[in-house]
């Protein structure tokens, strides 16, 4: 018998002894999420022979850009010839060699098995391990006016999406499943959606959330929050995101760009496990916003459990860095260790600037609540007293230092500046109508409907427009406006110069002279040289929950209720149906509304078994399907019905079950913002 594990005489190889690495400060964590794998193919839309630099080379273009490898066979070319594949996510060069992006290049070489005339035939080759981003390959090697097979696979641990009217699949081992459709009446919507789709599915392998699939792609931890929420709207996260809150506790305390901190051992690196790479409080602190969005899903405290110590010792980081004016400053000169909102229209926020130091101590501060509601779930009552309290003084020293009440802004009047102070609590609770209409005054008249947000912004102004389940919402109309806005900065552009993907930047002003707004940039650029990217996908929250209506009450956690809010008044910017089905723990969620030409509206819902539905009905609604009976409690299902004091309009809550609701017309029907939960009667 041969001795497959030591050295042995029958082998025709000697097996090299294995290399031992040092880890110092790193902890080796199993790994549970869902493998990367290849999943759905990609075909070439053309291919043509070209000569370049004395080298006979076919050029393919595939479908669209995504992230895997080509697979080839049928290949010809003389005996012992190379062939090198050479990927890039853009158009090579139009001069010189075609040269591989990145490094992207595979070499395969062909039998050196004589033939009559020399030449080989049948080649196939397909990688195994290697991935990349791509868009165009260039083939050399081949014998010229020959065409091998071409299939492009994307790699990754996201299962293929439904296809259209497809039912959402039962999650597997194997992949981490679509767990929700949209559609709507709108084309382009739909086309924002399915990009943000296409963007996340080709972020996620490896075992993370990275920044791009060609270049750095590292675990950057700012970047996930832009694709945070869309994940965990549409896709399996349990087995990922609780992999991925392990890698972090595991790098905590590896100096990375603490150097000249105190307390450095809370400290959390900007990517995660791969440590490397800038960013600032607003990466570290990804760690305290992930297990809270889980958490208000499903409602399961195993994964609060897990991250709270290592919460609290970044927390504690954090606090001992302060200064003496109660806000956390930067702890060295490094540039990559206190980034600001990154890649903005207008640019980014380098560290050591107000700016930075305005976004940072916002979402300090934002963390620190988070954590704080963490120790309460947890029934750490006086760690939540003791957080509040610091909580509590830094958003006082964030409103004493930054509020300018000149013009009833922080800093000035731009989105980010304004939406950071608000979804944190800097802003004063009597503050906080007039900056609310300062930041929706900037969005429609200083930027006439445009985006002026980067990384972090766009993320937390779709939250703070559209997310009435955190307290924040009242505004789709708005969130609405800035994804339908046609011209640049804003995704349509993006859209109409070709990208299947969202990239890494809005695209750069090539004006000689900066213009008073962005927008007004008469020699606009479209995107950046790298074509997939987490910086822009906070628009993937809104679709199922502000667009079709499917959400949580007020802090509510899970889906035992969903609460139904289908945007009707969006009717008047030409969205008049959206729907959506939401695979919950507890089952599926649907939801689908539609308003009429003669202004009938109907909404179509489903409530799991052992849960509860509530939606906000006009009074003079019908039951459709039960003899088109006015909505009343005690039949098919209804529970109660709550007339709203001054309005037309009630409260209805269901049991489980498929219900059709309909609104005949009504001259006096107005739409108002949603009414606060405790205001009508428990579940």
């Amino acid at each position: 018998s041969i001795d497959w594990a030591g050295p042995s005489p029958t082998l025709p190889w000697q097996w090299d002894a294995a290399t031992v690495y040092p880890v110092p400060n790193r902890t080796l964590s199993t790994d549970p999420a869902e493998p990367s794998q290849r999943r759905e193919a990609v075909y070439p839309l053309n291919t043509s022979w070209v000569v370049r630099d004395g080298e006979d080379v076919l050029l393919v273009r595939m479908q669209h850009v995504f992230s895997g490898w080509i697979a080839l066979s049928d290949m010809t070319g003389p005996v012992g010839g190379t062939v090198s594949i050479r990927q890039s996510a853009v158009p090579f060069p139009a001069g010189g060699p075609y040269t591989a992006q990145y490094n992207m290049e595979h070499q395969y070489v062909f039998s050196k098995k004589h033939t009559p005339d020399g030449i080989a035939r049948g080649g196939a080759f397909e990688p195994r391990f290697s991935y990349g981003e791509m868009l165009w390959v260039a083939i050399v090697g081949l014998t010229q006016g020959t065409t091998p097979t071409i299939v492009g696979y994307r790699v990754g641990n996201i299962a293929a999406a439904p296809t259209a009217g497809g039912s959402l699949a039962a999650p597997t081992d194997s992949a981490r499943g679509v767990t929700a459709t949209f559609n709507s009446s709108l084309p382009m919507l739909n086309a924002v959606h399915k990009t943000s789709m296409e963007t996340l599915s080709n972020l996620v392998t490896g075992g993370m959330s990275v920044d791009c699939p060609h270049r750095e792609r590292l675990g950057y931890l700012g970047d996930a929050h832009t694709t945070l929420e869309t994940a965990l709207d549409n896709t399996d996260y349990a087995r990922f995101y609780t992999k991925w809150a392990r890698d972090i506790i595991d790098i905590q305390g590896y100096p990375a760009h603490s150097a000249g901190a105190k307390n450095p051992g809370g400290y959390i690196a900007h990517t995660a496990p791969t440590i490397d790479g800038g960013g600032g409080p607003g990466w570290s602190g990804f760690l305290c916003v992930m297990p809270h969005e889980v958490y208000l899903r499903t409602g399961d405290v195993d994964l609060l459990r897990t991250v709270y110590p290592a919460q609290q010792r970044l927390v504690e980081f954090w606090v001992a860095n302060f200064g003496g004016d109660g806000l956390l400053s930067p702890w060295n000169s490094d540039k990559w260790s206190f980034l600001g909102d990154w890649l903005s229209p207008h640019g980014s926020e380098p560290s050591n600037t107000p700016e930075a130091l305005l976004f940072n101590n916002c979402y300090v501060l934002y963390c620190i609540r988070l954590v704080a509601r963490t120790a309460a779930v947890l029934g750490d009552m006086l760690s939540f007293a003791n957080l509040e309290t610091v909580a509590g003084k830094l958003g006082d020293a964030i409103h004493k230092r930054f509020y300018n009440a000149s013009i009833g802004g922080y800093l000035d009047t731009r989105q980010t500046h304004l939406v950071m102070p608000l979804v944190s609590g800097a802003v004063p609770e009597s503050y906080v109508p007039s900056v609310t209409r300062l930041l929706l005054d900037e969005i429609s008249t200083t930027q006439a409907q445009h985006l002026d947000t980067g990384l972090h912004g766009t993320y937390f102004l779709f939250k703070f427009l559209t997310d009435a389940s955190a307290g924040f919402g009242g505004h789709v109309d708005t969130a609405l406006a800035l994804i339908l806005q046609p011209t640049a900065p804003g995704y349509l552009d993006l859209l109409n110069a070709g990208y299947t993907t969202w990239p890494e930047a809005w695209g750069p002003c090539r004006d000689r002279v900066p213009p008073s707004a962005v927008y007004k940039c008469e020699h606009w650029v479209p995107g950046s040289g790298s074509p997939t990217h987490g910086t822009l996908n906070g628009v993937g929250l809104t679709f199922v929950s502000a667009f079709a209506g499917i959400g949580r009450p007020i802090g509510g956690v899970g889906y035992q209720v969903v609460e139904f809010a289908p945007p009707f008044a969006l009717d008047a910017s030409g969205l008049t149906s959206a729907s959506a089905s939401l695979r919950t723990t507890y089952g599926v969620v649907e939801s689908s509304w539609a308003v009429f030409p003669d202004g009938t509206r109907v909404h179509n819902i489903t409530v799991p078994p052992n849960c509860a539905g509530r939606l906000m009905l006009s009074s003079n609604s019908i039951l459709v399907g039960s003899s088109k009976r006015s909505v009343a409690a005690g039949f098919e299902g209804v529970r109660s019905v709550t007339p709203i004091s001054g309005q037309i309009r009630s409260v209805v809550v269901v049991g489980s079950g498929v219900f059709s609701f309909m609104s005949p017309p009504s001259k006096t029907l107005k739409d108002s913002p949603r009414q606060a939960m405790h205001e009508f009667p428990d579940y």
